[in-house]
């Protein structure tokens, strides 16, 4: 009787994988682009607010599937939610504990106060710690890519504007013009 109670909660499960399915992450980060673009956001920075909300996204992802592996078993004594006592509580209390196991299991830290007892959050706590450990090697490599290409600008940018000055100087170039062409780079 009970694994049928479970079984009517999978509409529940399919109707999440819709919703991701709809969200098109590589569609909003082209947009988010475009939207940089306007703003006139360095590409570096638009780079990584675009890779900070991907991370959130994912990890808002993981945060409901951790709460759904309770709520699937109707909160049974020993899922999460049960052994910390949050029956009761707020939705937004349940939310901030989710994503907070969520966030200490992708940074590695896992400080064990919400941890995974059951065969079937272990299962997902498992996935989620290998996936967080090549996303925390990707991240760092990305991160460190994106700085590296505005320091490489930021130098070129200089050089022109360094040169620029010269020339300027040189053949005595009206301020107003010079000032127009240093915009312009």
């Amino acid at each position: 009787m009970r694994s049928l109670s479970r079984l009517s909660k999978l509409p529940r499960l399919y109707r999440l994988l819709r919703l991701i399915r709809l969200f098109r992450l590589f569609k909003f980060s082209r947009s988010l682009r475009s939207v940089f673009k306007i703003m006139h956001v360095n590409q570096g920075v638009g780079k990584l607010i675009t890779v900070l909300i991907t991370v959130l996204f994912i990890v808002h992802f993981v945060a409901c599937l951790w709460f759904a592996l309770a709520d699937i078993d109707e909160f049974a004594r020993d899922t999460w939610v049960v052994r910390l006592d949050l029956q009761r509580s707020t939705t937004g209390h349940k939310y901030s504990t989710s994503m907070y196991w969520a966030f200490q299991t992708l940074t590695t830290v896992g400080y064990g106060d919400v941890r995974a007892v059951r065969d079937d959050e272990r299962i997902v706590a498992i996935v989620w710690m290998v996936f967080g450990v090549g996303f925390y090697a990707y991240i760092i490599g990305y991160i460190q890519t994106i700085l590296n290409e505005i320091d490489v600008r930021a130098y070129h940018t200089q050089i022109k504007l360094d040169t620029l000055l010269e020339f300027s100087k040189r053949n005595r170039i009206p301020d107003t013009l010079q000032k127009d062409i240093s915009m312009y780079i």
